[in-house]
């Protein structure tokens, strides 16, 4: 199985199943990961904030900023 298949099959279990109620009573949409299925480094956020599931994209608010601006200050 394609790894892009199996991350979808992933997504669909977690919606379907309801594997996180407390998150589910908190967000209205499931924010999945986007990138290269194959990274050197994977960034694992604790839970989307608002403008994350607003867009239903990772990373895009207050603490996508943030961690922009960290990994800029490293070059």
């Amino acid at each position: 199985m394609r790894k892009a298949d199996a991350l979808k099959l992933i997504e669909l279990e977690i919606l379907e199943e309801k594997i996180c109620e407390s998150l589910a009573k908190q967000a209205s949409r499931l924010v999945m990961g986007e990138g290269s299925l194959n990274p050197g480094i994977v960034f694992i956020g604790e839970a989307p904030g608002e403008k994350e599931d607003e867009l239903g994209r990772p990373f895009v608010g207050a603490s996508g900023k943030l961690l922009d601006d960290i990994l800029a200050s490293m070059i």
